[in-house]
């Protein structure tokens, strides 16, 4: 399995850059390492192989792809579900400040 995850500092440079050089360890599966996962549900709509992942990664998948999100060892998000917020009072405070917006434009 080691294999599948040893390009995954070059991938994370190319597409974050300098952001990596501040958590050397945001790439590495080990213990001690944060558990931070990204669970996607992506059907492919070309061949996915370990050659061309790179590309799926930056150019096919995409947030909608999100299922379940891991932080520091914490579940998030599980089945497309949040775990740590309330998203009804979010959404209603949302509604509420929004109409001050409009009526501010």
């Amino acid at each position: 399995m080691k294999n599948a995850f040893q390009h995954n500092a070059r991938i994370m440079e190319a597409v974050f850059g300098p952001f990596c050089n501040d958590f050397p360890r945001v790439v590495e599966l080990s213990v001690g390492a944060a558990a931070d996962l990204a669970l996607l549900d992506y059907l492919p709509p070309t061949p996915f192989s370990s050659g061309n992942f790179p590309w799926h990664l930056i150019f096919g998948m995409d947030g909608h792809h999100v299922n379940s999100t891991m932080v520091a060892g914490r579940w998030l998000m599980r089945n497309r579900q949040l775990l740590t917020v309330d998203e009804a009072r979010i959404h209603a405070r949302a509604k509420e400040l929004s109409q001050a917006l409009w009526n501010r434009m």
